[in-house]
């Protein structure tokens, strides 16, 4: 789990939820991404009003249960995601619009950055089996890029402003969560313009399925304001 007020995260047996470990990272937890190879939890951290353009992500030893680096990534962190057959992790970055990659096997620093179309990369899901990186951005852009190169495969508008976005890999849909009451649908591939409905608030999610299906992206109204967000306009809870 990620604690961002204490700058910790929480780890814990499912069959035991009482029994938790906090393990202190490198600034405000926030996106989480797991290599269970190497055991190695991935914490892309927020920022600290207290050190103004200060960002990490911390790695985390999940045997040892300690941070074992803090590396800086160029800008405010959203979520991330971990690749099993590229064996790196994949985070967002608010400003400047990108995507840090990030080596599981030797992470000492970002190895480079997909420079997104769109302002404000937030929600982010990996399709392993379709080679394809998802990236829900601020500026209303649904994005797929190829997540070995980086190159701009597709993209479709959204709706509203983005949040979370995740893929059901039993179903091939692909859901995301937004910031104003509405819902949108398109076919899988490729991507077109969305077509938005009324939804309720707080609701969550976009779905996107096998070419006979069809992709919904929901939203939700504003979150209170975060104090870790401060000095950055427009952010969201990731």
């Amino acid at each position: 789990t990620s604690n961002r007020a204490e700058r910790t995260i929480g780890m814990f047996s499912a069959g035991d939820e009482a029994a938790v470990t906090t393990v202190a990272v490198g600034g405000h937890a926030n996106g989480l991404a797991y290599d269970p190879g190497r055991r190695l939890l991935l914490a892309a951290n927020v920022g600290d009003p207290g050190r103004p353009g200060v960002y990490t992500v911390s790695l985390i030893d999940a045997d040892a249960r300690a941070m074992v680096a803090d590396l800086p990534v160029p800008g405010r962190t959203r979520w991330a995601v971990f690749d099993p057959e590229a064996a790196c992790f994949y985070v967002n970055i608010a400003d400047p619009p990108v995507i840090a990659v990030i080596a599981a096997a030797r992470p000492d620093g970002v190895a480079r950055a997909f420079a997104m179309p769109a302002a404000g990369p937030h929600g982010l899901e990996l399709d392993v089996a379709a080679r394809r990186l998802y990236c829900a951005c601020d500026g209303r852009v649904l994005v797929a890029v190829d997540p070995g190169s980086g190159r701009l495969l597709a993209q479709a508008d959204l709706a509203g402003v983005p949040d979370v976005i995740f893929l059901d890999a039993s179903t091939r849909c692909r859901r995301s969560a937004a910031r104003t009451p509405s819902v949108s649908t398109r076919p899988a591939t490729p991507c077109t313009r969305s077509s938005p409905r009324p939804t309720g608030p707080w609701s969550s999610a976009t779905r996107v399925s096998r070419p006979a299906s069809r992709t919904s992206a929901r939203s939700a109204p504003p979150r209170p304001p975060d104090p870790a967000d401060r000095d950055r306009r427009g952010a969201g809870r990731q």
